[in-house]
């Protein structure tokens, strides 16, 4: 189990640590690569992807391309083999392509490829890498249990496996310091690198400790955020918290000293 979460955490704090290669590995194991085949047509200075799915799933699967860059998106094709995506050459250069697979509203794959653009045509990638998000099994061993906001330990949040998938997140805030309750659905986006929510119930906090009174009265039904991770070990492990609503304002999470035990 150790060994499992230590994985795991890893896969969470790449963007800290740096370890590309390691994560992209570790991940690779916990879901399997889609196939994804590309080549350079060699006619008009297009790269073709070709990816193998159902048609079903064609539609789940976006192409990431910055404005400006030295490729652009031409169209995609889908067909009973999958679906065939058209990169075209913009200018000479070189340009970062996403190939993102979204699952329930988040990225659940993600193959980024670098595309270079010579003479007008687009030559072979010269570089590529590969991530996924880890399974909700594995994160629950880091994550699910209570956790407070550090220092002040005004807010707290709950995490826990949800029946359908992702993680239900509860976060209240007392009537001493803002006075909400937040229930979500979140999940983890390998994009974003980080649980993501929307759709999130915000509730006034209930204004009396009786067993039924789980939350006030409904505010709105449209909550959006992210839970980051940060920390080197599982032991100083945080959770950055920040609400779409209150962008500037982040929280930070630590876990409760029961569940640390």
């Amino acid at each position: 189990m150790r060994t499992l979460r230590t994985n795991i955490l890893r896969t969470l704090l790449t963007a800290l640590l740096a370890l590309t290669l390691i994560v992209s590995c570790a991940m690779a194991e916990t879901a399997p690569m889609s196939q994804i085949a590309g080549e350079v047509d060699a006619e008009s200075g297009f790269y073709l992807v070709r990816i193998h799915t159902t048609r079903e799933d064609a539609a789940n699967w976006a192409a990431l391309i910055e404005e400006d860059a030295a490729v652009a998106l031409d169209g995609a094709e889908e067909n009973d083999e999958g679906l065939t995506i058209r990169i075209a050459p913009v200018e000479d250069g070189e340009a970062v392509v996403g190939l993102a697979h979204m699952k329930d509203g988040v990225c659940v794959e993600l193959h980024e490829l670098t595309l270079p653009v010579k003479d007008g045509k687009i030559q072979e990638p010269t570089s590529g890498s590969y991530t996924a998000s880890p399974s909700d099994e594995e994160l629950a061993a880091v994550l699910e249990g209570t956790w407070i906001e550090a220092e002040t330990q005004f807010t707290a949040m709950d995490i826990a496996r949800a029946e359908n998938g992702g993680f239900d997140i509860t976060i209240v805030s007392p009537v001493t310091h803002g006075a909400y309750v937040i229930k979500a659905v979140a999940r983890y986006d390998c994009q974003s690198e980080a649980l993501v929510y929307s759709e999130g119930q915000v509730y006034e906090a209930p204004i009396t400790e009786a067993e039924t009174s789980d939350v006030g009265p409904l505010v709105s039904e449209d909550a959006m955020g992210t839970l980051a991770f940060e920390g080197t070990s599982e032991e100083d492990l945080r959770i950055v918290w920040t609400n779409a609503q209150d962008p500037v304002n982040s929280v930070i999470f630590e876990r409760a000293a029961a569940d640390a035990e």
